[in-house]
């Protein structure tokens, strides 16, 4: 009945509509997020900063938000707004519908959409942004972050600029391909400059055979780093399609082949899994020291791409993060597949 109402209303007014539900959303996204700044509330609500200034300043004129130096927070008023609108229901035309319907499929407590498809625009500015928006209320001082290689953690790592002196970043793997920007050392060491604090970098290639990688981990520097990797509060990882980390890891045409016969469809930290999220092959990696197991720590994993759907589906199976970033085009294919 409610979703007829809404339909009927878009028929007579679709305009004001698209404004009412704007701004609904934007009293939810505020406080969520509060204090909030434009930019993020708009990369969240899937908007242009211009609408959300917009809507805004009129909102401000009614008294439901205030502007302060650190960001936007609602008022009395318009939080009980906000309370009584969500429990009417599901706004149509809200992000959020589908961020809940991928975490209701997946099973992952929160699911954040960035717009467009990064195989489309082959840019990760907007997962990028909306990962380091993500992130930030998770900081604290004194928290250890363990953040993977990849474009897209390297992308998040240039987005963050608040500083937090307090934390220390740490690798949570040694490096992959001959890429050097997006190597887990450089990109912790970027996040870490981006941040204002402490990080321990881990001088280690990630392609080593069991044998030689146990003998280095003996290595006292090699062995504190991997302390602080498994005692991190937060880890940070990319996902991979399993045909394109093999490539990173220079894996032989015929290893490639077995592999993706196994049903690898996806990696992420050095186990390469199928669909169903079991591991087809673990690579002898320092991202086996990662603990996904427990309670203690907040796990975010980011990925863009309708091509990396079955690559995110297995991962989230594989190992279940407590935060999912993903983009349009990830969430297009993922619907695609329940």
């Amino acid at each position: 009945m409610r979703n007829n109402i809404w339909a009927l209303l878009n028929k007579i007014a679709p305009q004001e509509v698209e404004e009412l539900v704007r701004r609904i959303n934007m009293l939810s996204g505020v406080a969520k997020f509060k204090p909030v700044g434009r930019r993020k509330l708009a990369s969240h609500l899937n908007t242009s900063e211009r609408k959300i200034r917009s809507s805004a300043e009129e909102m401000a004129e009614l008294g439901l938000i205030t502007f302060q130096s650190s960001g936007m927070l609602l008022t009395k008023k318009g939080d009980e707004l906000r309370a009584r609108f969500e429990a009417f229901g599901e706004i149509p035309g809200n992000a959020s519908a589908m961020q809940k319907r991928m975490s209701k499929y997946l099973g992952v407590p929160e699911v954040y959409i960035a717009p467009g498809d990064v195989d489309e625009s082959a840019s990760l500015e907007a997962i990028g942004f909306l990962s380091a928006v993500v992130l930030t209320p998770y900081l604290k001082p004194g928290c250890i972050i363990a953040i993977a290689g990849g474009s897209t953690m390297a992308t998040l790592a240039g987005e963050m600029s608040k500083s937090y002196p307090d934390i220390t970043v740490v690798p949570a793997r040694g490096g992959v391909g001959s890429q050097i920007s997006t190597q887990a050392n450089f990109v912790a060491a970027e996040l870490a400059e981006k941040l204002g604090c402490n990080c321990r970098l881990m001088h280690l290639p990630d392609d080593l055979d069991y044998a030689t990688l146990k003998e280095l981990e003996k290595s006292n520097t090699i062995k504190e780093v991997l302390g602080l990797v498994k005692q991190a509060d937060i880890i940070l990882l990319g996902i991979g399609r399993a045909d394109n980390m093999a490539m990173r890891r220079g894996l032989e045409s015929a290893q490639m082949q077995t592999l993706l016969g196994l049903g690898a469809v996806g990696e992420s930290a050095g186990h390469f899994f199928n669909i169903e999220g079991h591991t087809v092959y673990q690579s002898p990696s320092v991202g086996g020291q990662i603990n996904f197991e427990g309670e203690n720590h907040i796990t975010i994993s980011c990925a863009g791409g309708y091509s990396k759907a079955e690559a995110i589906i297995g991962a989230v199976r594989h190992h279940k993060p407590s935060v999912l970033v993903i983009d349009e085009g990830a969430a297009k294919g993922i619907a695609e597949k329940m």
